[in-house]
């Protein structure tokens, strides 16, 4: 343990003194934030108050009128004119704007999930029946997701197989060191890096009306879990690559590839069975499928507890691959 700390608190000193590192490992994360919400801010409706008329069946719309008048929601009956229509059935909701420009119907969401309706179960349509999307809060895991990638693949593995190529892991072998301490000591600053961002998605959630108490404690844990299983996939690329301008070429990609094929479990909803297994079985579709069920309400295909396991489970398998493949030092060079 000795030796772990030292070596994590000079790593982390090194990092720290180079803000310009920082700044690139945190440009993914902040960029992709950044563009969500402007994007949420330009679909969202406009700066006007809605005035709401509510169907479905008699008690759904009594309870409904209650909870929005709460929540300074003007609401008419039906028949009277109204800018915002809310159509409720059993566990959802869909919010017709009949008007063009749009008012805003945020307000009314989120009122409507103090009703018990889960954000991903509430559908606003323009006034010409077309989807308009929670860009911002439906894709916070995903920016999350490639935040912590960005962090510690590109800003972890990269640097680590740079120690190896200049020769410095070399000298280290001499210390009484295992590969797995070798490992692990370079990582705790950029964890606490990624603790960070997701400390930010969380409070944004909270912010945005994701609902307190068990959702946000199991919303932690799910971050936590992929910043572990993340850690272990950057150990093992850190473990034996010999390149560390290769490495830097090829990070960026998997990046990208990774959210590129969540894009598609996104955008795609009516994709073809064999292609939704695919996709289904890739981790990073675990954890978004866990962190959706806590930021906005959606079912996952299996149980959260069961995707924490299999997420974990992944982790204990590609943190021994790292350990067991590590070398200290680039073949020829020793």
């Amino acid at each position: 343990m000795t030796a772990f700390r030292a070596l994590s608190r000079a790593y982390a000193l090194a990092l720290l003194r180079d803000r310009r590192q920082i700044m690139l490992m945190c440009t993914w994360f902040v960029m992709m934030f950044l563009a969500y919400a402007a994007a949420q801010f330009m679909v969202s409706g406009g700066s006007a108050p809605a005035v709401v008329t509510v169907t479905g069946a008699s008690a759904d719309r009594a309870e409904a009128a209650a909870v929005l008048g709460r929540a300074g929601v003007a609401v008419v009956p039906a028949g009277e004119s109204a800018t915002l229509e809310v159509h409720l059935s059993e566990g959802s909701a869909v919010l017709q704007l009949l008007t063009t420009p749009s008012v805003s119907w945020s307000g009314t969401a989120r009122a409507l999930e103090h009703m018990g309706i889960p954000l991903g179960q509430i559908t606003a349509l323009d006034a010409e029946g077309n989807i308009v999307p929670e860009l911002l809060r439906s894709n916070l895991s995903a920016v999350l997701l490639v935040g912590i990638l960005s962090v510690l693949l590109i800003g972890g593995s990269v640097p680590f197989v740079r120690l190896r190529s200049q020769g410095t892991l070399r000298l280290l072998r001499t210390v009484p060191l295992s590969p797995g301490v070798a490992l692990a000591a370079f990582m705790p600053v950029r964890v606490a890096l990624c603790v960070a961002m997701g400390l930010v998605v969380v409070g944004t959630s909270v912010v945005l009306g994701s609902p307190l108490g068990v959702p946000t404690i199991r919303l932690i844990v799910t971050a936590l879990i992929v910043i572990l299983c993340a850690t272990a996939l950057a150990a093992l690329f850190a473990a034996r690559s010999a390149s560390p301008e290769s490495l830097e070429n090829v990070m960026p990609l998997v990046i990208m590839i990774a959210y590129g094929l969540l894009l598609t479990a996104t955008f795609i909803p009516g994709m073809s069975p064999g292609w939704q297994w695919v996709v289904r079985a890739l981790p990073t579709t675990w954890f978004v499928e866990a962190a959706n069920a806590d930021l906005i309400g959606t079912t996952p295909f299996l149980p959260v507890p069961v995707l924490w396991g299999m997420l974990l489970a992944v982790t204990a398998g590609i943190a021994a691959l790292a350990v067991r493949r590590f070398r200290w030092v680039v073949p020829g060079r020793a």
